[in-house]
Protein backbone atom coordinates (compact mmCIF):
# COMPACT_ATOMS: atom_id res chain seq x y z
CA UNK A 1 0.00 0.00 0.00
CA UNK A 2 1.13 3.46 -0.93
CA UNK A 3 0.47 6.84 1.19
CA UNK A 4 0.20 9.64 -0.86
CA UNK A 5 1.46 13.02 1.24
CA UNK A 6 0.85 15.92 -0.98
CA UNK A 7 1.75 19.61 0.45
CA UNK A 8 -1.08 21.69 0.20
CA UNK A 9 -3.93 22.68 2.60
CA UNK A 10 -4.30 20.23 5.46
CA UNK A 11 -7.96 18.65 6.61
CA UNK A 12 -6.84 18.46 10.10
CA UNK A 13 -4.49 20.97 11.94
CA UNK A 14 -0.69 20.44 13.26
CA UNK A 15 -0.20 19.35 16.78
CA UNK A 16 1.39 22.07 19.15
CA UNK A 17 5.29 21.91 18.62
CA UNK A 18 6.00 21.64 21.99
CA UNK A 19 3.54 18.21 22.14
CA UNK A 20 5.26 16.83 19.23
CA UNK A 21 8.44 17.99 21.00
CA UNK A 22 8.08 16.11 24.64
CA UNK A 23 6.57 12.97 22.20
CA UNK A 24 10.06 12.84 20.96
CA UNK A 25 11.55 13.20 24.04
CA UNK A 26 9.61 10.49 25.39
CA UNK A 27 10.81 8.31 22.35
CA UNK A 28 14.44 9.40 23.29
CA UNK A 29 14.33 8.31 26.85
CA UNK A 30 12.68 5.06 25.84
CA UNK A 31 15.24 4.42 23.59
CA UNK A 32 18.15 5.40 25.90
CA UNK A 33 16.06 3.34 28.42
CA UNK A 34 17.00 0.25 26.31
CA UNK A 35 20.11 1.04 25.54
CA UNK A 36 20.94 0.98 28.74
CA UNK A 37 19.05 -2.67 29.84
CA UNK A 38 21.83 -5.01 29.38
CA UNK A 39 23.49 -3.00 31.87
CA UNK A 40 24.43 -4.03 35.75
CA UNK A 41 22.87 0.31 36.56
CA UNK A 42 19.52 -0.67 34.60
CA UNK A 43 19.17 -3.93 37.08
CA UNK A 44 20.02 -2.34 39.87
CA UNK A 45 17.62 0.82 39.84
CA UNK A 46 14.33 -1.20 37.97
CA UNK A 47 14.91 -4.04 40.25
CA UNK A 48 15.40 -6.22 36.61
CA UNK A 49 16.05 -6.17 33.60
CA UNK A 50 12.85 -7.32 32.60
CA UNK A 51 11.37 -3.39 33.55
CA UNK A 52 8.48 -2.25 31.56
CA UNK A 53 7.82 1.65 30.55
CA UNK A 54 4.59 3.40 29.72
CA UNK A 55 4.85 7.02 28.51
CA UNK A 56 2.66 9.77 29.61
CA UNK A 57 2.78 13.46 28.45
CA UNK A 58 0.90 16.04 30.36
CA UNK A 59 -0.60 18.91 28.51
CA UNK A 60 -2.34 22.26 29.11
CA UNK A 61 -4.85 23.50 31.32
CA UNK A 62 -8.26 22.04 29.75
CA UNK A 63 -6.60 21.67 26.36
CA UNK A 64 -10.38 22.93 24.58
CA UNK A 65 -9.87 20.40 22.51
CA UNK A 66 -12.94 20.54 19.39
CA UNK A 67 -14.70 16.85 20.08
CA UNK A 68 -13.15 16.16 16.25
CA UNK A 69 -9.46 16.47 17.81
CA UNK A 70 -10.18 14.88 21.19
CA UNK A 71 -11.42 11.85 19.15
CA UNK A 72 -8.14 12.51 17.00
CA UNK A 73 -5.98 12.54 20.15
CA UNK A 74 -7.26 9.46 21.88
CA UNK A 75 -7.00 7.55 18.42
CA UNK A 76 -3.46 8.79 17.98
CA UNK A 77 -2.55 7.82 21.50
CA UNK A 78 -4.48 4.70 21.73
CA UNK A 79 -2.74 3.47 18.45
CA UNK A 80 0.83 4.40 19.16
CA UNK A 81 3.35 2.40 21.13
CA UNK A 82 6.70 3.13 21.34
CA UNK A 83 8.97 -0.47 21.39
CA UNK A 84 5.66 -2.00 23.22
CA UNK A 85 5.51 0.84 25.53
CA UNK A 86 2.05 2.52 25.96
CA UNK A 87 1.05 6.59 25.80
CA UNK A 88 -0.69 8.26 27.36
CA UNK A 89 -1.96 12.07 27.22
CA UNK A 90 -3.97 14.38 29.75
CA UNK A 91 -4.24 17.39 30.44
CA UNK A 92 -3.52 18.57 33.63
CA UNK A 93 -7.25 19.14 35.01
CA UNK A 94 -7.66 15.62 34.11
CA UNK A 95 -4.36 14.19 35.93
CA UNK A 96 -5.83 15.98 38.89
CA UNK A 97 -8.92 14.46 38.50
CA UNK A 98 -7.26 11.17 38.47
CA UNK A 99 -5.05 11.57 41.36
CA UNK A 100 -8.09 13.13 43.60
CA UNK A 101 -9.96 9.96 42.52
CA UNK A 102 -7.18 7.81 43.65
CA UNK A 103 -6.18 9.14 46.83
CA UNK A 104 -9.90 9.28 48.01
CA UNK A 105 -10.63 6.09 46.91
CA UNK A 106 -7.44 4.85 48.34
CA UNK A 107 -6.70 6.77 51.48
CA UNK A 108 -10.79 7.34 53.02
CA UNK A 109 -10.90 8.33 56.56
Amino acid sequence: MVILLLIGKKATPDWASRFEGAHSQLVDWLWKLEDKRSTTDFTNTFGSSRANFQGLIVIGKGMNLSQREKDRLKWRTDRTMIDSNALTVVSFDELESDLNFWLTSRYRA
